[in-house]
């Protein structure tokens, strides 16, 4: 986040929230919700709570691996 070029912060900011919303875990939506919201009301800080963000994104990202994330969005779900 420190590096990242400015252009590149919203693209960031929605493969964060992308990766956190996509798993089922309440707390970490809520926590990673919380540090985007901040960046908002806080732009001189934005990549302080980007970076957190992405530290508190790290481990589930690294522990649910990706079928499971997909047999978990299609419960009780028809597709084509």
């Amino acid at each position: 986040m420190w590096h990242a070029p400015d252009g590149e912060l919203a693209a960031i900011r929605r493969i964060l929230a992308t990766k956190a919303s996509i798993r089922n875990n309440i707390h970490l939506v809520k926590y990673t919700r919380a540090c985007l919201d901040m960046g908002t009301f806080d732009p001189e800080h934005v990549r302080l709570y980007l970076a957190a963000t992405a530290h508190l994104c790290a481990p589930w990202m690294a522990e649910v691996p990706r079928a499971t994330i997909t047999a978990a969005l299609l419960v009780d779900r028809i597709t084509p």
